[in-house]
């Protein structure tokens, strides 16, 4: 079956570490009808990284929404390791893209453990350590990634920017981020399991000529924040929740979701 409004010839990259972030990055997020581009997947943190090779063995979804139309890509991603995921779009609009990531498992020493929660600001897990005293054990932490991000090509803005994905945890604009004028701030809603994820951290980070300027904000009772937005270079914003899980057979583990959504000017 055809592929409406886009050709597509790539190899992928995966995120097969541990490291904090993981994030799509397109070469280009501004492009003209017919361009060819780019979109790395890179893990690291603080909106540096590097690309990992994978197969579509690590890819439990990786969906594309077109101006009316979305499309499941998993079947598309072939055995082989590559560098880049290179598409090309044909017809003006805005496209999204996500990507979830297949869980992986890290298992971190009670030191390691416990200085990761307090970069990403867990409190939550940290005082359920404290209360059920876990503080100085070991812990088990599967996790998945959930990656998207917003290209737009030639002038045609388009709504699908704003649709739910399948991804657990997901960054939903509320507003278009290639509609801002200068001085308007760029809307976002942090959902978990289609719930708002309300008074939780989301880190920001905007690159532009090879600098990170980085910033921290709060969701609020609904889960929305406000990114006031300079319209130039590249932007990532990104959260981490984390839950507990003992299974029946009495594993226990704490199951966390990473997400992260990236768009440039």
């Amino acid at each position: 079956m055809r592929k409406p409004f886009l050709c597509l010839l790539f190899t992928i990259l995966l995120c097969l570490g541990s490291a904090h972030e993981c994030w799509l990055e397109p070469q280009h997020f501004q492009l003209k009808p017919g361009q060819q581009v780019d979109i790395h997947i890179r893990e690291g943190t603080d909106f540096e990284g590097r690309d990992w090779p994978g197969d579509h063995e690590n890819v439990e979804k990786l969906k594309i929404y077109l101006p009316g139309v979305e499309d499941d890509l998993e079947d598309l991603v072939s055995d082989s390791t590559g560098d880049s995921l290179n598409l090309q779009f044909m017809d003006e609009g805005t496209i999204m893209m996500a990507m979830l990531s297949k869980n992986r498992t890290n298992f971190l020493p009670a030191e390691k453990f416990n200085q990761f929660l307090q970069d990403e600001e867990l409190g939550n897990v940290i005082e359920w350590r404290k209360e059920n005293g876990e503080s100085d054990s070991a812990a088990t932490e599967i996790y998945q990634h959930n990656m998207k991000t917003l290209l737009q090509v030639g002038g045609k803005k388009t709504e699908n920017y704003r649709k739910k994905t399948p991804l657990p945890l997901d960054i939903i604009p509320l507003n278009h981020p290639y509609e801002l004028k200068k001085g308007q701030v760029f809307q976002l809603k942090v959902l978990f399991n289609n719930q708002p994820l309300p008074h939780h951290l989301v880190k920001i980070r905007h690159k532009t000529n090879g600098k990170v300027e980085q910033s921290k904000l709060l969701t609020n009772d609904q889960g929305e924040l406000k990114i006031p937005v300079v319209l130039a270079g590249n932007w990532l914003a990104s959260c981490i929740t984390m839950v507990r899980y003992d299974s029946t057979d009495g594993a226990k583990f704490w199951r966390s979701y990473r997400s992260s959504l990236t768009w440039g000017y």
